[in-house]
């Protein structure tokens, strides 16, 4: 008879490393919730209820070789889950044959991992907003074809025109009407390739190689289905980080629905080759429009588990601070308690909105920008226009990047920052009366 526990130790395992697996088998219980941690948590899609030929699934024993400890593994996208908690997985659950020994796996010692944790549990601590007790999360995003001297970054906000004011409707805000998704669909897929005709008219007076950083779109702007199918793909051959409004989706089974925008982002890993990460910005504060949704029953919820920071590495040099940027999803800007938490921390505030007043929009942008000293940006629906970009410089031409009036319209912009050391350096630029810097603000 069988007796081997799933928690117990593999045969393989030297006995002075049988607390990694342990340790290791228990985190994994803990982020899966589930009896058998060695299976990954997903979505049952409809294929799952549906008598179809399918691949047998490997015996936990089998399983043992091979965990993949990455942030997918565990579920949503919306998890607050670090890089260093994934890293100490796979440190603790490294199988023979899958790297030396030397980096990270049987000479491990259970003082040295009690040191990082204690050290990443400080730093966890510290990462809490201490005005909205929000946890900020930073997450890297090494790209291919960092230059020598650095790599400016070129950014692209589309003011798209979809969804309008018609397409809502109460008893359909997943917006999964078939005529209505088919005209959803086509206004993104036409809006990325417009985006690659106008990388052409660049080059021909900005040459880079075709090159695009980080792309915006607006708030409620992509449907679920067209992530895998249009945000991904763009983003792998492109190699460009993508900040997208989302129509409202749910994201917990059972819950209501949600507004958020989802972080998709390409990186390289080295000995892993390219990767493409998804995270999900929540939006907290419902706005006044979307209230009316939650009566006579509530249908949108707020939801911001933590907020996401996207390291850009400019510079080949390890040592640089990479260029921070983060998204609040329109009506959260508004809040101050945010600005105050990512004052500090961040470089570049996006904001994907889907606006009626664009005139206080406006003047938040030209606020926040001084305030948080940083470039602030919003990228609103083409139905009010009034997409916008502000940084904490001298001139007006040199203070507004650019500004997008009349409506409605869907518009292409670009913007870039070309010395991204000086734009780590603002700061110190502006106390000293150097460069175009304006003198931050007090307590900055």
């Amino acid at each position: 008879m069988w007796d081997k526990s799933i928690y117990a130790p593999p045969a393989w395992a030297d006995q002075t490393q049988n607390w990694r697996f342990q340790l290791g088998y228990l985190l994994r219980f803990i982020l899966t919730t589930r009896v058998d941690f060695s299976l990954p948590v997903r979505r049952l899609s409809w294929k799952e209820a549906q008598p179809l030929y399918r691949p047998t699934r490997g015996h936990w024993l089998q399983r043992q070789y091979g965990f993949y400890n990455g942030h997918e593994a565990f579920g949503d996208d919306w998890l607050p889950i670090s890089q260093f908690t994934q890293d100490l997985l796979f440190s603790l659950l490294i199988w023979p044959g899958c790297r030396d020994s030397k980096d990270d796996g049987d000479e491990l010692s259970l003082e040295t991992t009690l040191a990082n944790v204690k050290a990443a549990v400080a730093s966890a601590h510290a990462a809490i907003g201490s005005a909205t007790g929000l946890l900020m999360i930073k997450v890297a995003a090494p790209i291919p074809g960092t230059r020598r001297k650095g790599r400016p970054l070129r950014a692209c906000v589309v003011q798209s025109i979809m969804p309008e004011e018609a397409d809502f409707s109460a008893s359909d805000l997943e917006m999964r009407e078939p005529s209505l998704r088919r005209k959803h669909r086509k206004h993104l897929s036409t809006a990325l390739a417009a985006v690659e005709k106008m990388l052409d008219l660049r080059e021909t007076h900005k040459p880079d190689n075709k090159r695009l950083d980080w792309l915006i779109l607006p708030e409620l702007s992509v449907h679920p289905d067209d992530v895998a199918t249009h945000l991904v793909p763009f983003a792998r051959a492109f190699k460009t980080a993508i900040l997208a409004g989302m129509v409202y989706e749910q994201v917990v089974p059972g819950q209501p629905l949600v507004n958020s925008a989802l972080w998709v982002i390409p990186r390289i890993v080295e000995g892993q080759g390219l990767q493409t990460i998804i995270r999900r910005q929540g939006k907290q504060h419902l706005s006044p429009v979307e209230q009316p949704f939650n009566v006579p029953t509530e249908q949108i919820i707020g939801f911001r588990p933590c907020q996401w920071l996207v390291g850009y590495e400019w510079s080949p040099d390890v040592a640089k601070d990479p260029l921070w940027l983060t998204g609040s999803v329109c009506y959260d800007a508004t809040d101050l308690k945010l600005a105050s938490d990512l004052r500090d921390i961040s470089d570049v505030f996006a904001i994907p909105a889907l606006n009626r007043d664009v005139g206080t929009f406006d003047q938040m942008a030209q606020a926040l920008h001084y305030h948080m000293f940083q470039l602030v940006l919003v990228a609103n629906n083409g139905a009010y226009g009034g997409s916008n970009a502000h940084m904490p410089k001298g001139g007006p031409y040199r203070r507004q990047v650019f500004h997008t009036h009349g409506q409605p319209q869907a518009t292409i912009s670009f913007f870039e920052i070309d010395d991204i050391e000086e734009m780590k350096s603002r700061r110190q630029h502006g106390l000293a009366s150097s460069g175009e810097w304006k003198y931050p603000p007090a307590g900055c």
